[in-house]
């Protein structure tokens, strides 16, 4: 089943549909350059003609684009670390999205502090992103939740959001999260690996929809979390 037999097969034929509005939770988007990127993008094109609207919601870490429009942006440490370390970034903050922020710190101490931000470096993001998804919702400007992966973060988000509002959530998974994930240390840290399991495993039993962008991927989460 294909993206668009997933929109129609989940809700509802769009000549019987009322506005609805989705709030995106990506991590990943303009003015960040990536594929994750043009994924959203092409969701937020797409949707309007199945009768969803859409609202982004993503990070302040870095700064904005000329046409915000339906963009929400939530704070979070990373922007001002990103503007402390990275010079470039201080000129324009549009370099943050280019140019990748070297950390004076030694390699084994930012793995080590690494190991306790699970399931990832964007944990930090998340406060300031449900405060908002949450607002969103309760206030009635957005009635269904698509988050995507990576950050797994993101998926974290929407599932405090799901689980405090009840409103129908999809799960993108770009990646695949523990099976093959983009950090090779989590494959060579048990303790850590367990944790993001259990994690990944709540995301897949709370989710109303998940898609994924392989048939491998899918087999995979339907084997671990039956």
């Amino acid at each position: 089943m294909n993206i668009t037999q997933t929109v129609r097969g989940c809700y509802m034929d769009r000549e019987h549909s009322t506005a609805r509005t989705v709030l995106l939770v990506a991590y990943h988007s303009p003015p960040v350059r990536s594929t994750g990127v043009q994924r959203v993008a092409k969701f937020e094109h797409y949707l309007p003609e199945f009768g969803y609207q859409t609202k982004v919601l993503t990070t302040t870490a870095f700064g904005g684009t000329d046409q915000e429009g339906r963009v929400l942006r939530a704070w979070e440490p990373l922007g001002p670390y990103r503007w402390l370390f990275n010079s470039r970034t201080r000129q324009d903050r549009g370099v943050a999205a280019r140019v990748r922020t070297e950390s004076n710190l030694t390699s084994g101490w930012a793995r080590a502090v690494r190991r306790v931000m699970i399931p990832d470096a964007q944990i930090t993001w998340i406060p300031s992103a449900s405060a908002r998804a949450l607002h969103q919702l309760r206030t009635g400007a957005a009635n269904l939740i698509y988050s995507t992966y990576p950050p797994a973060s993101a998926h974290l988000v929407a599932l405090i959001a799901k689980q405090m509002t009840g409103v129908p959530w999809v799960a993108d998974f770009r990646d695949s999260w523990t099976s093959d994930p983009l950090d090779p240390d989590l494959l060579a840290d048990p303790h850590r690996l367990a944790l993001e399991r259990k994690l990944e495993s709540t995301v897949v039993r709370t989710a109303d929809a998940i898609i994924t962008s392989t048939a491998v991927a899918a087999d995979y989460l339907k084997e671990a979390h039956p």
